[in-house]
């Protein structure tokens, strides 16, 4: 890198990352909701813990992922390309449901977005 300085703005724009309050606000909800399950972490963020429910979890995890993929300007197909990109989910959704359920359930909700 030139120069002995590096602006904090020019390190951001390098970052495969969407910019700052670009992410729905969904994400952070829904993140709060998967991360704060027990008593003791939610008392270090002073709020109430999530109880732990599988199926809503399924369903934050799919929907969060659609969100991000639309923060990143994903297109549908360009999504449906990173979602195949996990063979052994695939493989491993495919064995368990017969169809690559998660990635049917995220393309899902990205439409509804």
């Amino acid at each position: 890198m030139p120069g002995a300085h590096v602006a904090l703005t020019w390190m951001l724009s390098q970052i495969p990352a969407p910019l700052p309050g670009t992410l729905d606000p969904r994400v952070a909800e829904h993140a709060a909701k998967l991360s704060l399950t027990s008593h003791s972490v939610a008392r270090l963020f002073n709020r109430e813990p999530h109880p732990w429910n599988p199926e809503e979890r399924y369903a934050l995890d799919v929907e969060i992922d659609a969100l991000v993929a639309h923060a990143y300007g994903l297109t549908r197909a360009q999504y449906e390309v990173v979602l195949d990109s996990f063979e052994v989910l695939a493989r491993l959704e495919i064995a368990k449901h017969g169809r690559y359920k998660f990635k049917e359930d995220c393309l899902a909700a990205y439409r509804r977005e």
